[in-house]
Protein backbone atom coordinates (compact mmCIF):
# COMPACT_ATOMS: atom_id res chain seq x y z
CA UNK A 1 0.00 0.00 0.00
CA UNK A 2 1.45 3.34 -0.99
CA UNK A 3 -1.73 5.44 -0.77
CA UNK A 4 -4.59 5.48 1.75
CA UNK A 5 -8.04 5.64 0.17
CA UNK A 6 -6.24 6.14 -3.14
CA UNK A 7 -5.47 9.73 -2.18
CA UNK A 8 -3.06 10.20 0.72
CA UNK A 9 0.45 9.06 -0.16
CA UNK A 10 2.13 7.19 2.70
CA UNK A 11 5.25 5.92 0.90
CA UNK A 12 7.70 7.63 -1.45
CA UNK A 13 7.26 7.23 -5.22
CA UNK A 14 9.01 4.15 -6.59
CA UNK A 15 9.13 2.23 -3.31
CA UNK A 16 8.43 -1.49 -3.72
CA UNK A 17 5.88 -2.70 -1.17
CA UNK A 18 4.33 -5.98 -0.12
CA UNK A 19 0.74 -6.01 1.11
CA UNK A 20 -0.08 -9.39 2.65
CA UNK A 21 -3.77 -9.95 3.24
CA UNK A 22 -3.07 -11.49 6.65
CA UNK A 23 -0.23 -12.27 9.00
CA UNK A 24 0.76 -15.88 9.66
CA UNK A 25 2.40 -16.42 13.03
CA UNK A 26 4.39 -19.65 13.37
CA UNK A 27 2.74 -22.01 15.88
CA UNK A 28 5.89 -22.12 18.03
CA UNK A 29 5.26 -18.47 18.97
CA UNK A 30 1.65 -18.98 20.11
CA UNK A 31 1.48 -19.43 23.88
CA UNK A 32 -2.22 -18.62 24.38
CA UNK A 33 -5.39 -18.10 22.40
CA UNK A 34 -7.67 -15.44 23.83
CA UNK A 35 -11.43 -15.86 23.38
CA UNK A 36 -14.58 -14.42 24.94
CA UNK A 37 -14.40 -17.38 27.37
CA UNK A 38 -10.84 -16.60 28.50
CA UNK A 39 -7.25 -17.45 27.54
CA UNK A 40 -6.31 -21.03 26.71
CA UNK A 41 -3.24 -22.97 25.70
CA UNK A 42 -3.34 -24.00 22.03
CA UNK A 43 -3.42 -27.69 23.02
CA UNK A 44 -6.67 -27.09 24.95
CA UNK A 45 -8.61 -24.85 22.56
CA UNK A 46 -10.49 -27.77 20.99
CA UNK A 47 -12.06 -28.47 24.39
CA UNK A 48 -14.23 -25.35 24.03
CA UNK A 49 -16.23 -27.16 21.34
CA UNK A 50 -17.33 -29.75 23.90
CA UNK A 51 -20.22 -28.08 25.69
CA UNK A 52 -19.98 -30.60 28.53
CA UNK A 53 -16.53 -29.41 29.69
CA UNK A 54 -16.20 -26.46 32.05
CA UNK A 55 -13.72 -23.92 30.59
CA UNK A 56 -12.62 -23.05 34.15
CA UNK A 57 -10.86 -26.41 34.29
CA UNK A 58 -8.41 -25.56 31.50
CA UNK A 59 -8.41 -21.73 31.35
CA UNK A 60 -5.03 -20.06 31.89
Amino acid sequence: MTHVFGKVQIAPDGVKVANPAFDVTPARYITAIITEKGAFQPKDIHKLADGKLDPERFRL
